[in-house]
């Protein structure tokens, strides 16, 4: 779904690093440093000031203007390739700009490098290369662009061969299709606040300042066609992006990060036409809004806490399934880090598309394969709830994790129930109970005939061979989540007890027996509920621990 740069150099990235956040994240963000290095470099060759000192202020400027920018930096702490798309957009143009200013063929070579490396990384990342031919044309004799258009054609040379394998109706997709900005009047606005920031009345004024200040008549032509090129650098990618989501879907700010560095280049010039007392209050003023607000922040999901929800009470041999859209990815992330060995984990969306013939005719196969499924689900997408009860599963569980704009995420938990019963302890009947005693922990399943009021706590416990208690767990039902006054009469609840023993140790070698017991509270104590034949404790067997 995207071009595979990025993800193949992040895959040798984590084999040497890990795949903790930090090293997952780690090559983001020094992409993002280096963009800005780059920027102060790319800041010196274009300088149009005469004296050193000048020079240096104004590519300083350039590169805190990019420390500003709230879209890098969050950007930078992502692991997506945006930030290297930014840090390759800056390399080009530095090629393209000292091969214009020293004829230097060896940049063309950098450039065309970087060019086919950029469309590799995202497929928006062509503007860049279309940006520096555009300017080619309209700033160069035709013989002296020969030399340039060679290096462009080379690049595009590089880059078709996945282009054609993959279609244009794949490059839409890989784009993120279903999360495209309109093009409107409103997606102009909030993108002049992800680039301006809440001080924009100042900044679009010092990038209106420096752009008149490269391109005003007194400046040599040299100096006049990399102002062209700065602006060219914002416009074509936003225009041409903007011209494009009508047919294909991928207008998106992150997208098209890669003009922030020409925004802050223009916005440093402008910051040099005011003297030094002067431009030290904007910057100052500059810098006080840009660390103290925040311009673009893309909402990220709780995906570990989301995870954390049914991960903990998975077994080997159970089925989970995710349902949620685009968060899959980092829900899979999460999963192979906390789930046991032997669980089958499936993103249902990405199977749908992958196997869109076969997908419908799969899914119940794959699901009747198993006595419990998990599910994670965040969509309108319900498909999967149909085929669960279809193949006679019971949902016994429903957690949720709050979400954006009071949104949630649903975990559910669905098992096949078997006939009959364990038995009764006062209104409760307990339909199944399984011990799993390498985990430490009991799973029961509770169901009420009629609707009960009262608060009723569940007890699990083990005994040891002298009958003393050796650990238990005492809590309503679904680790207190789910009090017996929520039952409904024919409903499944589930019910895991993770047993700890006094000093939280082990359980050492010997035959324990399990036990299930229910009580209530009653004058300041408890009083257990009763068995239909008057006793106390539902015995669920034995089990020996070597």
């Amino acid at each position: 779904m995207h071009p595979p740069l990025y993800f193949g150099a992040l895959r040798l990235w984590a084999g040497v690093a890990g795949t903790s956040e930090l090293a997952l994240r780690l090559p983001s963000a020094l992409a993002g440093l280096l963009t800005v290095a780059l920027v102060f470099r790319l800041a010196l060759d274009l300088s149009v000031m005469q004296a050193p000192r000048q020079a240096a202020v104004f590519a300083g400027l350039a590169a805190l203007m990019m420390v500003l920018s709230d879209l890098e930096v969050d950007l930078s702490q992502e692991a997506r390739m945006y930030t290297v798309q930014s840090a390759l957009s800056v390399a080009a143009v530095i090629a393209y700009v000292r091969w214009l200013k020293r004829g230097r063929r060896g940049m063309l070579v950098v450039l065309a490098v970087c060019s086919a490396a950029l469309v590799y990384v995202n497929y928006l990342g062509a503007w860049i290369p279309v940006t520096i031919g555009l300017h080619a044309v309209l700033t160069m004799r035709p013989r002296r662009a020969i030399p340039l258009v060679a290096a462009l054609i080379a690049a595009a040379a590089a880059a078709a061969p996945w282009l054609l394998a993959v279609g244009v109706q794949q490059v839409g997709n890989g784009a993120g299709a279903d999360r495209a900005d309109p093009a409107t009047w409103d997606t102009l606005l909030r993108y002049r606040d992800i680039w301006f920031g809440q001080m924009w009345p100042l900044t679009v004024g010092l990038l209106g300042v420096g752009a008149i200040a490269w391109l005003q008549p007194s400046r040599r032509p040299l100096e006049r066609r990399i102002g062209v090129l700065l602006i060219l650098w914002i416009a074509l990618p936003l225009a041409l992006t903007w011209i494009a989501t009508n047919y294909v879907p991928v207008l998106a700010a992150h997208r098209i990060s890669h003009v922030t560095p020409a925004i802050a280049l223009l916005i440093a010039l402008g910051l040099m036409r005011f003297p030094a007392g002067a431009r030290m209050f904007i910057v100052v003023t500059l810098v006080v809004s840009g660390v103290t607000s925040v311009d673009f922040y893309r909402i990220k999901g709780p995906w570990e806490q989301y995870v954390d929800t049914v991960a903990s009470f998975v077994r080997p041999g159970e089925l989970v399934l995710m349902e949620i859209g685009g968060g899959d990815s980092m829900l899979e992330y999460y999963f192979d880090r906390a789930l046991p060995q032997g669980t089958e984990l499936r993103s249902l969306k990405r199977w749908r598309e992958s196997q869109p013939l076969t997908f419908s005719a799969e899914l119940p196969q794959v699901v009747n394969s198993y006595d419990t499924v998990w599910l994670l689900h965040w969509s309108s997408e319900t498909q999967i709830f149909d085929v669960l009860q279809s193949a006679g599963f019971v949902q016994t569980m429903h957690r949720t994790t709050p979400h954006i704009q009071d949104s949630r995420l649903d975990s559910y938990r669905f098992d096949r129930m078997p006939e009959g019963e364990v038995g009764q302890i006062g209104p409760l009947v307990l339909r199944r109970a399984k011990l799993l005693q390498n985990r430490g922990r009991i799973d029961l399943w509770w169901s009420v005939e009629t609707p009960v009021t009262e608060m009723l706590v569940t007890s699990a416990f083990l005994l040891d061979s002298d009958g003393a208690l050796v650990a238990q767990m005492d809590s309503p039902p679904m680790m207190g989540e789910r009090p017996v006054s929520s039952f409904t009469p024919g409903e499944v609840v589930y019910d895991p007890k993770l047993l700890t023993t006094p000093d939280g140790a082990p359980l050492p070698g010997g035959t324990y027996r399990a036990g299930v017991v229910v009580y209530r509270f009653v004058d300041g104590g408890t009083e257990r509920l009763l068995r239909p034949d008057g006793g106390e404790v539902l015995e669920l067997g034995e089990f020996t621990i070597d």
